[in-house]
């Protein structure tokens, strides 16, 4: 049984808010918040479906949108649409619509360097759901190419409040390092870069850093293979 589609956008179909798949029973919850105040915020709701299709079109989708009234924008209430009958016509629906899935990962990307000394390559990139670097959070990690660059993706994983974690050598001591000891300094990924539980709405590039700095809240620690 294929599920139905819910989407979320902001005026026209082209700002994403937030998307999910309905449950067994047709529910299905979305949230939504103005991230650019520069424009106005006018969001609707839209449906796809294949209710009623010809299997021959099941490559495609019915889409209908509903307009969010505005008095349920910037109000501490929930917009609830009813019951909708999938097999009715609704207006403006317009059929054979290839859907772009919604479900797209968070993409975090960035290049670190230190001095010629240090192999950038040793350094690993650590991805975590939550703020907890635990396993049950651990999302992914990565060691940066020979000239400090990594790209991480959370694929399907539901976020909530994800860090990147970097631990590295750059500057540290022959005894520290002979004990694997590692220095370790947290990125939170700003809430503007996801929706939580959902989807990456645009790739978070960290920038070009330098690994000889102190970070706030820098800590040396030995390094666990979480992955393990």
């Amino acid at each position: 049984m294929k599920k139905d589609q819910f989407i979320c956008f902001r005026q026209k179909l082209n700002y994403l808010l937030d998307g999910t798949e309905s449950w067994q029973q047709g529910s299905f919850d979305l949230e939504g918040e103005n991230r650019d105040l520069t424009i106005p915020f006018r969001p609707v709701l839209v449906i796809y479906h294949q209710c009623g299709q010809l299997r021959s079109k099941n490559a495609t989708y019915r889409r209908f949108v509903i307009k969010i009234p505005q008095q349920f924008v910037n109000a501490n209430e929930s917009f609830y649409i009813g019951i909708i009958n999938l097999e009715l016509y609704y207006p403006s629906q317009k059929d054979g619509i290839k859907f772009i899935h919604f479900n797209q990962p968070l993409e975090i990307t960035g290049e670190l360097f230190c001095n010629e000394y240090y192999n950038i390559t040793r350094t690993i990139v650590q991805l975590f759901s939550t703020d907890k670097q635990e396993v049950e959070n651990f999302i992914t990690e990565q060691q940066p190419n020979h000239d400090g660059y990594f790209h991480l993706s959370t694929g399907r994983t539901v976020l909530q409040k994800p860090i990147l974690v970097i631990n590295h050598q750059c500057d540290i001591g022959k005894k520290e390092r002979l004990k694997e000891i590692y220095r370790q300094f947290i990125i939170y990924i700003p809430y503007f870069y996801y929706n939580p539980g959902r989807i990456g709405l645009k790739v978070f590039h960290i920038g070009r850093l330098g690994l000889g700095i102190n970070y706030p809240n820098e800590r040396n620690e030995a390094l666990v293979d979480i992955t393990s």
